[in-house]
C-alpha cells in the first residue's frame, strides 16, 4: 500500500482501513486507520501526502467523519517522528495536540503522540460539496459521494 510506504510502514488489510484520494488514476494521498478500540474508544491514523494540495475540503470531512461519526470514536491519535518538523507542524495545524513524547521509539530518536478529541475537531462542521454521510435504517453509518474524490 503506497500510503503506508510513504510513512515507512506496512499495510495489513486484515487490521487496517484506508481512505485515499485518487484523481485521474493518480494517488494523491490518504489516511489509514488502525488500532480501533470500539465505539466510544479511540483509533490511530496514519496520514500521507503524495502530491501537493491533495487535501481538499471534502477529504478533510471524510477523514474525520469516519472515525468520529461512523465509528463513534472519542479520540484519534497520530504518531510522529520527533525529527519530522514538517509532519509535526502539519498535524498540529489540523488540530491534533501533543499528548506525550516517548523516548527512543525509533532507532534514531523519540516519538510524539498527538491526539484529537471528537469535540475539538473543527472539520466535522464542514459542509462537504460532493460527500454526505447518513445512517441506514439499521443504524449503520453509510457514506456516499456524488463525485469521485
Amino acid at each position: 500500500m503506497v500510503v503506508m510506504e510513504a510513512i515507512d510502514s506496512k499495510f495489513s488489510p486484515v487490521t487496517m482501513e484506508v481512505i485515499s484520494r485518487v484523481e485521474n488514476g493518480k494517488l494523491l494521498g490518504g489516511v489509514i486507520y488502525e488500532n480501533y478500540t470500539g465505539p466510544g474508544g479511540s483509533i490511530e491514523a496514519h496520514i500521507a501526502a503524495l502530491a501537493p494540495r491533495w487535501l481538499n475540503r471534502d477529504f478533510l470531512y471524510i477523514m474525520f467523519d469516519y472515525p468520529f461519526r461512523q465509528l463513534d470514536c472519542k479520540q484519534a491519535f497520530v504518531r510522529v517522528d520527533a525529527r519530522n518538523d514538517k509532519s509535526l507542524n502539519w498535524c498540529l495545524s489540523l488540530g491534533f495536540k501533543e499528548y506525550c513524547r516517548i523516548e527512543d521509539v525509533f532507532p534514531h530518536g523519540d516519538m510524539i503522540l498527538l491526539r484529537m478529541k471528537r469535540d475539538e475537531c473543527r472539520f466535522l462542521n464542514l459542509k462537504p460539496r460532493t460527500v454526505f454521510s447518513r445512517r441506514t435504517n439499521d443504524g449503520q453509518a453509510e457514506s456516499a459521494s456524488a463525485a469521485r474524490l
